[in-house]
């Protein structure tokens, strides 16, 4: 505990934003040898690592961060705008500009527990607030044009960007709608190289029964992370934050026809957030005030949530920055699987019980059991022996949603992101 004290003595007093690189030249790389990417981030507490990690990346060209005013965080007096730029100009990316989403509907529903919105939006980790940011970076209004404009200008320019969507859809799903109604459609799906979508749960990969060899994701036992006990109270098992709150704008993503591949809670599962992996940050951070502030967010969720031994949270959105930058890491994905979104909202039940975030969860269980509300389901078959026909029929042709192919992101070399991200950091 001496060293971490240490660290954020050393993170509160320093204002200087230069940074050591821990004592190796660093190797040069163009922009145009860069990875142009934009994030479009709700900034919770996984968002800010995510951002570090790829604001620090020297293959990575961040071309803009776009704010998500329908996922984690509140966005009164576009305060998570500045502390995206504080993010960035941490990690010395000076001259990126951040944009505003589209501010969230009124009595708009459902959305994240009011507590961790607070604390998304607060971003109250040591001497975080005090960090001067480039004001002028950032645009408080006409986000959403200004990502049609970009990615417009990416097709016309044939050079696509990666999208890290680390938030909700909400943001992608109304910029394609401009898109479209300005007849702009075709270059800005041209400026689009992939959606990287965090977020969504899939069911467990069964052999299909035809070719006993291939492997197949299913609609079997989908594992969501909505309900969290202990924490939020929810009888919807399948859902995942990142669909949950805003599920028909991501159905109207995936039926666009976007090139999408989900980095969904099955991979980042894998990645958790762990004292082994915290001690290693703390080993960097002597030299490095990004990996300081990462550990500094780490301490303080984990004491949120009752100390290592309760410990169950994820490295959910840096997983998805890792794997849209190293596909090589991807130990196994998916290609070609149909899938929508359940945006049907049959029954209404309210989950009582211990809920330290005190707010009442509405969790959907439609009548087409045992499909939940949000859950990304496979146009699969639920069950080709189920004595209820409806369950024989492939899953979004039941509901009536579009379904479209998209690639999903499995299993991933944990050592390999763990070294990845922690060096990326330092």
């Amino acid at each position: 505990m001496h060293n971490f004290k240490t660290v954020i003595t050393s993170f509160l007093l320093l204002s200087s934003l230069f940074f050591m690189m821990n004592g190796h030249a660093s190797t040069v790389v163009q922009p145009a040898d860069m990875v142009p990417v934009i994030i479009d981030t709700d900034m919770g507490f996984d968002d800010w690592m995510a951002i570090l990690y790829l604001a620090k990346n020297p293959k990575v060209n961040i071309i803009a961060v776009s704010i998500d005013c329908y996922g984690e965080t509140y966005c009164t007096n576009n305060r998570p705008a500045r502390n995206a730029a504080r993010l960035l100009k941490l990690a010395g990316k000076n001259n990126t500009l951040v944009y505003m989403g589209a501010p969230q509907a009124k009595h708009y529903w459902p959305t994240f527990p009011a507590k961790s919105r607070q604390a998304s939006w607060k971003m109250q980790l040591p001497g975080f607030q005090k960090l001067a940011y480039n004001a002028s970076n950032i645009h408080t209004r006409g986000g959403i044009a200004a990502l049609v404009r970009l990615l417009v200008r990416a097709g016309q320019q044939k050079r696509p960007v990666k999208i890290i969507s680390i938030g909700s859809a909400m943001n992608l799903s109304q910029a394609w709608q401009l898109a479209k109604r300005q007849h702009e459609q075709h270059a800005f799906s041209a400026g689009i190289e992939m959606i990287y979508k965090g977020g969504g749960a899939f069911g467990q990969v069964l052999r299909t029964p035809i070719k006993k060899s291939s492997l197949q994701l299913t609609n079997y036992n989908i594992d969501g992370n909505v309900n969290f006990p202990g924490f939020y109270l929810s009888n919807n098992t399948q859902a995942a934050w990142n669909i949950y709150v805003a599920a028909k704008p991501m159905q109207d993503l995936i039926a666009s026809g976007l090139p999408i591949t989900f980095v969904p809670t099955n991979l980042s599962s894998q990645v958790s957030i762990n004292k082994a992996s915290y001690l290693r940050l703390m080993k960097v951070a002597k030299h490095s005030k990004v990996a300081a502030f990462v550990i500094a967010d780490i301490k303080n969720i984990v004491d949120g949530y009752g100390g290592w031994a309760n410990n169950n949270l994820d490295y959910w959105d840096p997983s998805v920055a890792v794997a849209a930058i190293n596909p090589g890491l991807i130990t196994q994905k998916f290609q070609h699987v149909p899938v929508c979104v359940n945006i049907h909202k049959r029954k209404v039940t309210t989950i009582s019980g211990y809920d330290q975030t005190g707010m009442s969860f509405y969790a959907f269980t439609p009548n087409t059991l045992p499909y939940y509300f949000s859950a990304i389901l496979v146009n699969r078959p639920y069950s080709k022996n189920s004595p209820q026909k409806r369950y024989s029929r492939k899953a979004c042709d039941y509901l009536k949603e579009a379904s479209n192919p998209v690639t999903v992101d499995w299993k991933m070399s944990v050592d390999a992101f763990y070294q990845e991200f922690i060096n990326q950091l330092a």
